[in-house]
């Protein structure tokens, strides 16, 4: 068995060693930026929620009780992409269950540069009212500066975020917010695009 590349075993204990002095540091402020940023999408969606069930449909009661926190990193991360925010699960229509999701995304182009964003995420539990959902969307179109990404069930509304626009994230939050449900407002409401589906 031969040994390791003294190189990279340099470079991996040089790693390790600032690693443990700025651990504790980047994780505090970790925590502390997910804390505002859960706190910010969680008082916009409060703010919203009457209007965003109202544009849902009358079948649709969105419970702001059941507002949890939405991270997709885990042991499977790998540094290409992540969301943060929350989230919370309906019923949209006779048999069609959402699990919405609402916060920031960050993920790593093809040229190396980063990309971040508001999202709003909607996955729908049947594909053919997923299909149904993509297609009213997409042909309704979302205003500019939001675009939609189809996801595989997952229906994804977006815009792009500099990092100046932090200063205003509550505000650009619940602008993408307001996008979102002004979609589901001229779609006339989950029944309708659902029509049919058992």
């Amino acid at each position: 068995m031969s040994d390791p590349d003294p190189t990279a075993r340099a470079a991996e204990n040089q790693f390790l060693k600032e690693g443990v002095g700025l651990y504790l540091d980047a994780l505090t402020a970790l925590v502390e930026f997910r804390r505002k940023v859960y706190a910010k999408c969680k008082s916009v969606l409060e703010q919203r929620l009457e209007a965003y069930s109202e544009a849902l449909g009358p079948e649709v009661r969105l419970d702001s009780q059941r507002i949890a926190i939405w991270t997709d990193e885990g042991d499977s991360f790998n540094g290409t992409g992540t969301n943060y925010g929350i989230r919370l699960v309906s019923g949209l229509s006779a048999g069609v269950w959402g699990d919405h999701r609402f916060g920031l995304g960050w993920e790593k182009q093809k040229d190396g540069t980063l990309w971040f964003g508001t999202t709003v995420a909607l996955w729908v539990n049947l594909e053919i009212a997923y299909r149904q959902l993509l297609n009213k969307f997409t042909s309704l179109g979302p205003k500019e500066p939001f675009k939609l990404f189809d996801g595989r069930r997952w229906l994804w509304f977006y815009t792009t975020l500099a990092e100046a626009d932090m200063a205003e994230l509550e505000t650009k939050l619940d602008e993408t917010l307001v996008g979102w449900i002004d979609l589901w407002k001229q779609s006339r409401g989950a029944n309708a695009i659902f029509a049919g589906l058992k």
